[in-house]
């Protein structure tokens, strides 16, 4: 593996260090980085001992929302893509990690290491299109959305 300062090097670093910053935010907003948590339990800990813990629903409403959990406790929610849906998942799914291919394989001075990135770029890519729902839902959707009203 030999790296070779070149603008290259530079553009694909810059390129995969924002696409990281994507997936972080990703799993930010979708709640699987445990840093909101984290967050949530430190402003927990800051509250002062005299100050009660408010709860989020009152006791009269307890039983309305027992019955209403107990009642509906056996339906199970299920979400269905429409075929547009998908196809635009897919189609910038595949387009974004075949730009990536390109830059990554027309790159100098990355003998040795173009295999790792492009693994790497796959699988982050894949999150952000597959699993991510905030990259669905506030960024890609919308923006097909400005690309057809325009």
């Amino acid at each position: 593996m030999s790296f070779t300062l070149s603008a290259d090097l530079i553009t694909v670093a810059g390129l995969e260090i924002a696409l990281l910053g994507l997936v972080a935010r990703a799993l930010n907003h979708d709640g699987k980085l445990p840093l909101s948590r984290c967050l949530q339990w430190a402003r927990l800990v800051r509250r002062p001992r005299s100050m009660p813990v408010r709860s989020r629903t009152s006791d009269k409403e307890l039983p309305v929302a027992q019955a209403v959990a107990e009642s509906h406790s056996y339906a199970t929610p299920s979400v269905k893509r429409s075929e547009l849906t998908m196809g635009l998942i897919t189609s910038g799914y595949a387009t974004v990690v075949g730009a990536s291919y390109a830059i990554l394989d027309s790159a100098s001075g990355l003998q040795g290491c173009q295999a790792a990135l492009m693994t790497l770029n796959t699988l982050l890519l894949g999150y952000l299109f597959f699993f991510s729902g905030w990259w669905r839902n506030d960024i890609l959707l919308p923006l097909n959305r400005r690309i057809r009203r325009d």
